[in-house]
């Protein structure tokens, strides 16, 4: 870095002090042009990826070898494009916030016109970033005299600190992070699993992509989340039906927000203040995350680094407030507050009371796990024939023999697509055989495993005895209710 603008000394030309020719802070020059390389890099992963399916499948290799080599070919050259943009700034004093600065300009002129060419040419590209350069890159400093710039301060390593962790490492995951894994591979699909998944995508795209847009989005798609889903857990837990839970999603023939329905219900079902305006952490989600978010969405806002970062920790707020909730009322949700927080943290801040532990215990976590999956799908259902004359179809129906007692069964017809049920009347009276059948499973089958279903295989024609409902209200294996009580 230089502290003064120079010319030579010898040829004896005065110094200009005029601003135009002031000391030359720094230049960032990011070099990109098209070229055709051969690149032994790109040669030994293919080599590297043929010598993994080798030894996954080594018989094909031994097989396949007979007629001819698998051997990859090494003749291929890749294309390289490069485009150059340089960035300058007249100043004595050099900090690496100022080189972070402008790179991060020159890197934002490259998307420019990375996009421009993508739209021209109708090829999608993978925009550059800040989080996508190498943990070092070269950094030239100049000088701008009478006489232009003058590459005369040297090439120096310039480190991006931040890009350090993206290193990819070795990470042995002990007894307890193995458990915890295979729980979370359990319930992919359910409790708070979108959640989980909307903030990785954010993290991933903000940290390897610098897609600052996608990490907004996702971030605030990650909260709605949160918050729809935390709701409806606590609606499933507190024992509420699918059916009357549809007035709080669809006012006016309109599905209602996710602000509007944490500001109506939560409060009344967890306590506490859930109103945005006045709740500073809901409002800095408002202001941080849904609002960054509606801008990105409708006038094409480019979300900054800033603003990721802010929408990251705004949603992290809106989580500890929920879960300082829910902890308040572990002996109403202990379901809702074991999901969220973990049996270890409830363990270490004393919320697995006796009674808390009696209700964990009485049924396996799995089972529980799997009803609200249905109990939420059996919702998205009702709410869907809102707004669409959706019925049971007799045509797709299978029909099921539901044994209710020791001496009473039901023909039910189930529409499986729809997930509605209805019982029906055979058209003709069952063969002999069959029903002898479901007489015989009547008088093995206990008390305690009533009601049982048995599906037929033989095609039997029925006509519906009442209106469709949903699936669980007829069918067992279908139940979503907390506390069993799906034939109602």
């Amino acid at each position: 870095m230089f502290s003064e603008a120079r010319s030579s000394m010898d040829s004896g030309r005065r110094v200009y002090s005029h601003p135009q020719f002031a000391a030359n802070k720094f230049v960032i020059s990011l070099k990109v042009w098209h070229q055709v390389s051969d690149s032994f890099a790109e040669k030994l992963r293919s080599r590297a990826a043929f010598d993994a399916c080798n030894l996954a499948f080594p018989r094909y290799f031994q097989e396949s070898k007979e007629g001819g080599d698998l051997d990859p070919p090494f003749d291929f050259h890749l294309v390289t494009t490069v485009i150059e943009a340089s960035c300058s700034i007249y100043e004595i004093e050099v900090t690496d916030d100022d080189v972070s600065h402008l790179l991060s300009q020159a890197i934002d002129r490259i998307r420019d016109l990375q996009r421009a060419n993508s739209y021209v040419s109708g090829q999608p590209k993978r925009l550059i970033s800040f989080e996508t350069l190498p943990i070092n890159i070269p950094l030239a400093t100049g000088t701008v005299s009478m006489d232009g710039f003058v590459a005369n301060g040297g090439v120096s390593i310039y480190s991006i600190f931040d890009n350090i962790s993206q290193i990819p490492t070795r990470i042995d995951l002990d007894q307890m992070q193995m458990s915890t894994m295979h729980s979370f591979l359990q319930r992919r699909d359910g409790f708070m699993a979108g959640y989980l998944a909307s903030a990785n995508e954010a993290s991933v795209a903000a940290k390897f992509r610098g897609d600052n847009r996608a990490a907004v989005l996702s971030t605030a798609t990650g909260c709605e989340i949160f918050l729809d889903d935390l709701l409806k857990h606590i609606l499933w837990e507190v024992g509420r039906r699918p059916e009357e839970c549809v007035q709080m999603s669809v006012e006016n023939n309109t599905v209602t927000t996710v602000q509007y329905r944490t500001r109506r219900y939560m409060g009344e079902l967890v306590g506490g203040n859930w109103n945005p305006d006045s709740q500073p952490a809901l409002r800095r989600w408002i202001l941080k995350v849904a609002h960054i978010r509606n801008r990105t969405i409708h006038v094409g806002h480019q979300p900054s680094r800033i603003e990721v970062q802010e929408a990251k920790k705004s949603a992290a707020d809106l989580e500890q407030y929920a879960f300082d909730a829910i902890r308040k009322k572990v002996h109403r949700l202990p379901r809702t507050c074991l999901l969220l927080i973990g049996e270890n943290a409830m363990c270490e801040e004393r919320l697995l009371t006796r009674a808390v532990r009696n209700i964990l215990k009485s049924e396996d976590p799995a089972d529980w796990v799997a009803k609200f999956i249905r109990w939420r799908l059996c919702l998205e259902r009702a709410i869907e024939r809102q707004f669409d004359s959706i019925t049971g179809d007799v045509s797709k129906a299978f029909v099921v023999a539901v044994i209710v007692s020791k001496s009473a069964f039901d023909i039910v017809l189930h529409d499986r697509e729809s997930g509605l049920a209805a019982r029906a009347q055979p058209v003709e009276d069952l063969p002999s055989g069959l029903r002898q059948r479901i007489v015989d499973v009547m008088q093995v089958v206990s008390e305690e495993m009533l009601p049982v279903s048995i599906a037929f295989q033989e095609p039997i024609s029925a006509t519906p005895l009442e209106e469709w409902v949903p699936e669980h209200r007829r069918l067992p294996l279908c139940e979503v209710m907390v506390d069993g009580t799906d034939f109602y």
